[in-house]
Formats: structure tokens, C-alpha cells, sequence
């Protein structure tokens, strides 16, 4: 008949052929194959798991030639994936660590009292607690830059509370309304100023 395998005493080696299997346990649920193109480990038991262990205190993947890594896990330790032989991913202690640039599909959550912390000394925190949302610089001025105009709005995004433009007019409203605007000269108001002792401004006119 055709020969799939054969023992080879001087290499020392098994050799299967193509889409030949080495099959293990009473209905052949550990398989090991290459199906020409892929080498494949499968496992067919359907309730069972795909496990590897091992005493010593790494299992890592390498790369063909040996020289490079692409995970490792580490017995009472890290995690690790690598990209090009750089670790980019690592479990710590205290969560997950990352090296690089980390770029997200969909939305990045926290829980209400966690914070998205930046700096060394988590110098500006960004978060929400209770019903109430927070921007926090400990440290140093909080800037916003900007190329156009700086606009705080509504949540429904249909009233505008202030306006700020580069080189231009800081304005201020009242339930959608312009209230007030810088100018190169000083300030326009757009309707009257009353003040706590009703000494008041109409029209620009005292």
C-alpha cells in the first residue's frame, strides 16, 4: 500500500506526509498534522481542553530561526506578546502593561471613581464620580490648544455656552444667546448689564 509515515534510524526522526496524521487517545481527539500548506495541533474532544504544562518556569514561542521572541508566559509572572521581537503587551502586578502606541476600535471605559491618568506623577486625571465629571491638572496650567474656535456646548449639541477664537472674539451665552463679545476696542454687550446696586448699560449707552 501507499506509505503516509516512516522512521528515519539515521536522522532520528518520524516523518508524516501531507494530510497524515499522528492521532492520540481512544477516538483520535489529540491530532497533530500538516495539511500541506499549515502545520496544525487539534483537539476534536468536545468538552475538553487544549493544554499545555510545563515544570520549568517559561513556555515562549519563538520565531523559525530561533532568534526571536513572539510571547512568553512566565510561571508566578508576566505575560508578554511581542511584535518584531519588541514586548508591546505585559501583564503586571497591578494590571496590563503597554510599550508604544496603543490604538482602539471602539470606546474606551472605566468604571465611575476611575481615572484616565497622564504624566509621571499622574498629573492630569480625567474621570467620573458620582453624578459629577471631572478634568484635573495637579500640576502646572491646563491648556487647550487649538486651531479654530474653542466651543463648550450642550450635551445635545444644539446650544452653545462659550466661544473662543484665535486672534478673535471670546463670547459668552445665555440659553443659546449671545450675551457678550470681545473686542479689538473692548467688549459688545448685546442687550443690558444690571448689576447688584441696578446701575445698568442698554444698548452701549450708560
Amino acid at each position: 500500500g501507499t506509505v503516509r509515515a516512516l522512521y528515519d534510524p539515521l536522522a532520528q526522526k518520524f516523518q508524516h506526509y501531507d494530510n497524515t496524521y499522528a492521532t492520540f487517545g481512544n477516538d483520535h481527539d489529540l491530532q497533530i498534522f500538516h495539511n500541506g500548506s499549515s502545520s496544525v495541533i487539534k483537539n476534536t474532544h468536545s468538552s475538553g481542553a487544549l493544554t499545555i504544562q510545563n515544570t520549568a518556569s517559561e513556555i515562549n514561542l519563538y520565531n523559525v530561526t530561533d532568534n526571536e521572541y513572539l510571547a512568553q508566559f512566565i510561571h508566578g509572572g508576566a505575560t508578554k506578546l511581542y511584535h518584531d521581537g519588541t514586548s508591546r503587551l505585559e501583564t503586571t502586578s497591578y494590571g496590563l502593561g503597554v510599550t508604544g502606541t496603543c490604538f482602539a476600535t471602539s470606546d474606551f471605559q472605566l468604571d465611575d471613581g476611575c481615572a484616565y491618568k497622564v504624566g509621571t506623577g499622574d498629573d492630569l486625571q480625567i474621570y467620573h464620580s458620582s453624578n459629577e465629571n471631572w478634568i484635573k491638572a495637579d500640576n502646572g496650567v491646563l491648556n487647550i490648544l487649538c486651531d479654530n474656535w474653542v466651543q463648550f456646548k450642550n450635551k445635545a449639541d444644539n446650544e452653545t455656552l462659550f466661544r473662543a477664537e484665535p486672534d478673535g472674539a471670546v463670547e459668552l451665552y445665555h440659553n443659546g444667546t449671545k450675551k457678550l463679545q470681545t473686542e479689538s476696542h473692548g467688549v459688545t454687550i448685546e442687550t443690558n448689564v444690571t448689576t447688584t446696586d441696578f446701575n445698568s448699560i442698554s444698548n452701549g449707552a450708560l
